[in-house]
């Protein structure tokens, strides 16, 4: 018992002495907390929209130039439509160290004086416009102010030019910082995440963007629009769903040491001399280079990249990259008989490949997944797309357009959330014996297109239309097994006339229904008159003719009795062909990248 006495008063000795250690502690820390940031004061929205009125709200001088005046340390929260809004002066003014929460924006600055207003380390928070919104106001002085939860934007200018943006931290807007018509603004080391774009200047040239941090953003981490001559450089853009880095018409730019990871750069431009007038260098995407090569011919390509674009190439080969996880995988634009093949591309954010205005393209043995289109040729005449996996992009797995005389031939277009292959104004072009399976829309859909052929392909299991001619004119349809598409095996809509379809399989497309296909265009024949041959149908009843729904009454005069190509389960075939294609990719190029690492070393 006394034993136990004696440990209990021990303890609570013990306590009495911890108690008495800490509360000095405390006290301190309390005081010094107090010293480093003064206490903020309730304050009822503020609205100034003269000179005078400074002197009617009694604010304290020394915001400078004759010692103007200061708005500080202040709270202001409440239904009020806007916080502190300050129109229509000439005084120099700070507006610093405020916490600000109201209904439509924090701090609204308009057609004040050039160079008069500084806004300091200020918090503006869940508005229904912006955070901070400058007007008409050069020279603007926007620095160490906190903005999250902003509806539209955490910091607005607009033609608000030379002003400077520094150590800003916008979080969970719609736009962490806009720019529009505002030129020469120095944009320096601000933090912009979890909204829906990073940092987007829009109509503001010579625009300067240093050291900021823009990651999470769900479409992109900078914009730069219709900005020509921004100086980009030494940013972090990570993990942003699209772009790190888009440059949309902004000719005559520099993007330079910018780091990249998860997402990539996407320049897009009007003409080859505005592409070529950019200058970028240095930058790194996923811990490895970004390309940007320009003018170079009779060139091998075979470097590890992160991301590459090619501008005005010729006769150049780009082989065996192993690309992830960045906004555009290869790009060629402006190019000419340039060869693409064995390289893999998975995760982009929008193009696998993608080719523009460069005729004679052969792209071989690619392996595009996961991304919005696997492979992209737009105004790429005389293309050739051989024997490339397209699987699980969420749009297209092979989009054609503008281009004649193309061949597309023995691709694998599978798991796609829009159609496997799309081709569109695309005259005279040839696809064959391609694999088109378990698409979502459509397994080949061609659109405005005239003389096509479409020879011994497999198009089976989508969850639409096998293949649908949407203004397809003259085109040939033969030899293709077509194999248990939900809708119509073959659909012609109004516009696609003088088509001939004959020793197809069509089978068990369309269950359910009266016919595996439709037709509602004109002079479209369903079998061969040189040869009295037509189409196999799985469900035709062996006698007479074979009925084709739609408005053009039309039908099969000579059904085939037999399967002349019967489908076989191709798909878990490709499907295999296809990974160990990957892995022998994926294997060839590790090693080729550890060997080049050993040689390093």
């Amino acid at each position: 018992m006394k034993k136990s006495l004696i440990v209990i008063n021990t303890i609570l000795v013990v306590v009495l002495l911890v108690s008495t250690i800490e509360l000095p502690q405390k006290y301190v820390i309390n005081k010094l907390q107090e010293k480093r940031a003064p206490r903020l004061i309730p304050q009822a929205a503020i609205f100034i929209d003269s000179d005078d009125d400074f002197i009617t709200y009694g604010f304290p001088g020394n915001g400078s130039k004759e010692d103007p005046y200061r708005i500080e340390n202040h709270t202001i929260t409440s239904s009020d439509e806007i916080g502190i809004y300050i129109t229509g002066t000439t005084k120099c003014l700070i507006i610093q160290n405020c916490y600000i929460g109201t209904k439509e924006y924090g701090i609204y600055i308009e057609s004040v004086a050039d160079g008069s207003i500084s806004i300091i380390n200020n918090t503006c928070i869940d508005t229904s416009h912006d955070g901070i919104s400058v007007n008409y106001s050069n020279s603007t002085l926007i620095e160490n102010n906190t903005c999250y939860d902003n509806f539209d934007f955490g910091i607005f200018l607009y033609f608000s030019n030379n002003s400077k943006l520094l150590n800003n931290t916008c979080d969970n807007c719609w736009k962490g910082i806009e720019l529009i018509q505002s030129s020469n603004t120095t944009i320096i080391n601000n933090t912009c995440t979890n909204s829906w774009d990073g940092i987007e200047i829009n109509n503001s040239p010579q625009s300067i963007m240093i050291e900021n941090t823009c990651t999470n953003n769900r479409y992109s981490g900078i914009n730069i629009l219709f900005s020509p001559s921004a100086f980009v450089s030494e940013n972090l853009c990570s993990d942003n769903n699209i772009d790190g880095i888009l440059s949309l018409y902004s000719d005559g730019s520099t993007l330079i040491n910018n780091k990249l990871k998860k997402n990539g750069i996407y320049i897009q431009e009007e003409s080859l001399d505005n592409y070529l007038s950019y200058y970028v260098s240095g930058n790194i995407v996923n811990n490895k280079p970004f390309g940007y090569i320009t003018n170079q011919n009779n060139n091998d390509i075979s470097d590890d990249y992160g991301q590459l674009m090619l501008i005005n190439c010729t006769n150049t080969i780009i082989e065996n990259q192993s690309i992830a996880n960045t906004s555009m995988g290869i790009t060629l634009l402006f190019c000419t008989e340039c060869n693409v093949t064995d390289n893999i591309i998975v995760s982009n954010s929008q193009r696998g490949i993608y080719i523009y205005q460069s005729p004679s393209i052969y792209l071989a043995n690619n392996f595009c997944q996961n991304n919005y289109a696997g492979i992209y040729a737009w105004e790429a005449p005389f293309a050739v797309l051989h024997n490339n996996t397209c699987i699980n992009n969420s749009f297209y797995g092979i989009y054609v357009e503008d281009s004649f005389y193309s061949v597309i031939r023995n691709n694998f277009c599978s798991h796609t959330s829009y159609h496997g292959i799309l081709v569109s104004n695309s005259n005279y072009a040839i696809l064959k014996d391609n694999l088109i399976n378990y698409n979502h829309h459509q397994g080949i859909l061609i659109s405005v297109s005239n003389f096509v052929e479409i020879i011994n392909n497999t198009v089976a299991s989508n969850e639409k239309v096998g293949i649908y001619l949407d203004f397809g004119y003259t085109c040939k349809i033969t030899y293709n097994c077509i194999y248990q598409n939900f809708a119509y095996g073959l659909f012609l809509n109004g516009g696609s006339d003088n088509n001939v379809i004959f020793h197809n399989n069509f089978t068990e497309n369309n269950l359910g229904g009266t016919s595996q296909a439709y037709d509602s265009g004109k002079n479209n024949t369903w079998y061969d008159k040189k040869n009295k041959s037509g189409n196999y149908w799985s469900d035709w009843i062996k006698k007479g003719k074979y009925s084709i729904d739609g408005s053009a009454n039309n039908y099969d005069k000579y059904p085939l009795d037999e399967n002349n190509r019967p489908y076989r389960p191709y798909s878990v075939v490709f499907a295999l062909v296809g990974v160990i294609a990957f892995l022998m990719i994926f294997g060839s190029l590790s090693y080729h990248i550890f060997k080049k690492k050993k040689i390093k070393k």
